[in-house]
């Protein structure tokens, strides 16, 4: 964020993501294979000069960042002007709800490869297949 700000971004918003995915095959109700990636990266969204971008990136190395941050501003200068896009202001976010939607199963960090080989529990297999 700093680093957008000081290479002449007005405003600037970061999201920062790890995602694990798990996929497994089933064939004759066993593991047939199993696959699993793990990605890190960086999105962000830049208002520069009456302009916005959304860029990512997966190279999180400091000096990758750096290039990337000033080709991102650089780029966003070039886009047609969107006068009315920007940040919402602090004071309209005072009073929001904080609730927990729960969109995640608590046991997912448990997982391990050992036990995704056995079947869910509750899970049958379908008749047909």
């Amino acid at each position: 964020m700093k680093s957008a700000l000081a290479k002449g971004a007005r405003e600037a918003a970061a999201n920062v993501n790890r995602t694990r995915n798990v996929s497994l095959e089933w064939r004759d109700g066993k593991v047939e294979k199993i696959n699993e990636a793990t990605t890190r990266g960086l999105t962000l969204q830049l208002y520069v000069d009456g302009r916005y971008s959304q860029v990512s990136s997966s190279d999180l190395r400091p000096e990758a960042l750096s290039t990337f941050i000033g080709d991102s501003i650089s780029m966003t200068r070039v886009l047609s002007e969107d006068p009315f896009r920007s940040l919402p202001e602090p004071a309209s976010l005072r009073g929001r709800a904080s609730v927990d939607l729960q969109l995640e199963d608590p046991a997912y960090p448990t997982v391990t490869p050992s036990s995704a080989g056995r079947p869910p529990s509750g899970w049958r297999k379908q008749p047909g297949r």
